[in-house]
């Protein structure tokens, strides 16, 4: 079996460079201080998508699979996550698929769907409110990684 993620020396050199502090790495040789800039350089390139961070299709999953009346009892609190919150979040489950969801939940984008007044106006901070929301219920669970045979 093999884990996917990064090299076993990418990780010991990503380690070396977390516990070095700026007067270890400005003595270094000019060489060895580039190879450090472009690693850093590289991995914030390389920055864990949101669908990577977090178990997207099993939100999706659970979204479609549970009842409509029953997640409007779990979710809507009116604090960050209110009825509209809710209604837009549906439209969203039930115009995509799971692929599709998890990209826009990636780029948080929408797809295409006809948006209301009050969709319009909670547009821009959906996805951050809806974040906090499904991280409050538990709903959004941290991603594992994936093994291949």
């Amino acid at each position: 079996m093999q884990i996917i993620g990064p090299s076993r020396p990418q990780q010991v050199f990503r380690t070396k460079i977390e516990n070095r502090s700026t007067r270890e790495i400005s003595t270094l040789s000019k060489n060895h201080r580039n190879k450090l800039i472009s690693f850093a350089c590289d991995a914030k390139k390389r920055e864990l998508s949101m669908s990577q961070t977090y178990d997207v299709p099993n939100l999706y999953t659970f979204l479609t699979q549970t009842p409509e009346g029953g997640l409007r009892k779990m979710l809507i609190d009116n604090k960050p996550f209110s009825e509209a919150h809710f209604n837009l979040m549906m439209k969203i489950v039930r115009a995509s698929t799971e692929t599709q969801f998890t990209e826009h939940f990636d780029k948080q984008d929408f797809p295409k769907v006809k948006l209301n007044a009050t969709d319009v106006k909670i547009k821009e901070k959906f996805w951050n409110e809806a974040m906090i929301t499904w991280n409050n219920r538990g709903l959004l669970t941290p991603a594992v990684a994936t093994r291949v045979a």
